[in-house]
């Protein structure tokens, strides 16, 4: 078959070789395609395993005495949070009991993770009664 030249008329690539190089990348494309769609499906499964409970966003959080449910909260604590720890942070909270919607029945663990420095705090309530911010830096 013929030869495809370049712009300064040299023989780059013969016809063969443009059809092969073709089916090569088209085969390369194939195969993206389909570790993409398998990368969005684990990812879409770690999602869902984690609930998205690792970005915090929107309006900060009310107060932190109002907050039990275990996991990270979606909310940050800012310096101003009622009951905070008195720093901009990520919220975990730790549960221990088994209703996990009685309020003032189970014991919890709060831990703040600061989001502007690099200060941890935790506490904890048992029996109903919530003890002071530790906070290390």
């Amino acid at each position: 078959m013929g030869n495809v030249n370049g712009a300064k008329g040299d023989n780059l690539f013969t016809l063969e070789e443009i059809k092969s190089l073709k089916k090569h990348i088209q085969t390369m494309e194939a195969k993206l395609g389909t570790l993409e769609s398998a990368l969005e499906e684990k990812t879409n499964k770690i999602t869902r395993i984690l609930g998205n409970n690792f970005h915090a966003y929107g309006e900060n959080a009310e107060d932190c005495n109002d907050l039990y449910a275990p996991g990270f909260y979606a909310k940050a604590i800012s310096k101003d949070t009622p009951n905070g720890p008195g720093f901009w942070g990520y919220l975990l909270v730790l549960s221990y009991g088994a209703d996990s919607t009685a309020i003032g029945v189970r014991n919890l663990t709060q831990v703040v993770f600061g989001y502007n420095v690099q200060k941890i705090a935790i506490r904890f309530r048992y029996g109903g009664t919530w003890r002071d911010w530790k906070v290390f830096e």
